[in-house]
C-alpha cells in the first residue's frame, strides 16, 4: 500500500479487533484516527483498574508512532496534543453525507408525534449525561412542561429504558410526556429533527457532535452542552449550557420555546454547518495530507 490507515488505534479492548499501532519499522507512510480522550478524563468511570489504565496510555502513546493523526474536531487536536504531547496531527473534520443532507431536502413525512417536543437522539453512557434532561423538565414553567414531549431516539434496552422512566417518574413528570421512539432509519431521523422544537445535546463531553450538527442542518435549535467540541459544532453560546446545571437547560428550552433563536439565522447556520462538515471535504482533506506525508 501507499499509506497505512489505523481506524482507531484503541480498538481491541472489549473485543478481538487488533488494530495497527504503527511503529519504526514501517516502509510506507502511516496514519491513525484520533477520535478523543474520555477514558482519561474521566478515569474513574472509565479506567478503574491498573490493566485498564496500562492498556489504555499504552495505546494512547501509539499515537506518535504515525506520521500522521488525523483528528475529528479543533477539540481533538487539543486533546491529543495535550495527553501525548504530539504535533502530528491534521484536523479533518467530519460530517453528515450528501445521503442525508438530500433527505433533508426531500422529506415531507410526518413522524407521528403530536405536538411539541424535545429530541434527544444517541445512546446510554454515563458521559451522554441524559438524567439532566428530566431535571431540567421540573424547572420549566408549568405550562411549558405540562405541553411539552421528551423524545428519544436511539437503541434502547429494556433496562435503559425503565431507569429513565423511573427518573422521569421521580421528578413527578407525567407519564405520557416521555416518548421512546427506538432506533430508526435517516428518513425518520430526519423528520424527528425537523419537527422537534428543538434537540437537546447534554453530554459531559463529545470528540464532535454529529446529532447536534444533523439537527442544525435540519434547521432545528440545537441545545448542546458548553462541553468538549459541542461548542464548536453549535457556534451560538446562547444554545450552549452547563451540562452540571438543570436549571441552565430549563433555561435554554423556555428560550427556544418562546421563539428566541431567529427562524433566518438557522437556515443560515444550517448552510453554512452543511457546507463546513461535509463528507467532500474530509475526503479531501485525507488525501491531500497521504499524498504529501
Amino acid at each position: 500500500p501507499d499509506v497505512a490507515l489505523s481506524a482507531s488505534p484503541f480498538e481491541g479492548a472489549l473485543d478481538p479487533a487488533v488494530p495497527y499501532l504503527g511503529g519504526p519499522l514501517a516502509t510506507v507512510k502511516t496514519a491513525a484516527i484520533f477520535y478523543d480522550a474520555i477514558p482519561f478524563r474521566f478515569p474513574d468511570k472509565y479506567m478503574r483498574d491498573s490493566r485498564r489504565q496500562d492498556y489504555f496510555n499504552r495505546r494512547l502513546a501509539s499515537y506518535r508512532n504515525f506520521d500522521l493523526a488525523f483528528t475529528i474536531s479543533d477539540f481533538s487536536s487539543r486533546e491529543l496534543r495535550h495527553f501525548v504531547d504530539a504535533t502530528n496531527d491534521l484536523y479533518i473534520g467530519t460530517g453528515i453525507s450528501n445521503t442525508f443532507v438530500e433527505l433533508i431536502n426531500d422529506s415531507t413525512d410526518r413522524n407521528g408525534i403530536e405536538g411539541d417536543y424535545v429530541l434527544y437522539v444517541g445512546g446510554f453512557d454515563w458521559r451522554k449525561n441524559i438524567a439532566v434532561v428530566p431535571a431540567a423538565f421540573c424547572m420549566i414553567s408549568k405550562s411549558l412542561r405540562e405541553n411539552l414531549k421528551f423524545v428519544i431516539a436511539g437503541d434502547v434496552g429494556p433496562l435503559e429504558e425503565g431507569e429513565l422512566r423511573n427518573i422521569w417518574a421521580s421528578c413527578g413528570l407525567a407519564a405520557d410526556r416521555i416518548v421512546f421512539a427506538g432506533a430508526v432509519d435517516d428518513r425518520t431521523l430526519v423528520c424527528l429533527y425537523k419537527g422537534a422544537l428543538a434537540l437537546v445535546q447534554p453530554s459531559f463531553m463529545e470528540g464532535f457532535g454529529l446529532t447536534a450538527l444533523e439537527a442544525i442542518a435540519c434547521g432545528t435549535p440545537a441545545i448542546a452542552a458548553r462541553a468538549g467540541a459541542l461548542p464548536e459544532i453549535v457556534r451560538d453560546d446562547a444554545l450552549l449550557f452547563d451540562p452540571t446545571s438543570p436549571w441552565d437547560l430549563a433555561e435554554k428550552i423556555e428560550a427556544v420555546a418562546a421563539g428566541k433563536p431567529n427562524t433566518r439565522k438557522q437556515k443560515e447556520l444550517a448552510r453554512d454547518r452543511i457546507e463546513a462538515f461535509g463528507w467532500n471535504k474530509v475526503s479531501r482533506l485525507t488525501i491531500t495530507a497521504c499524498g504529501t506525508a
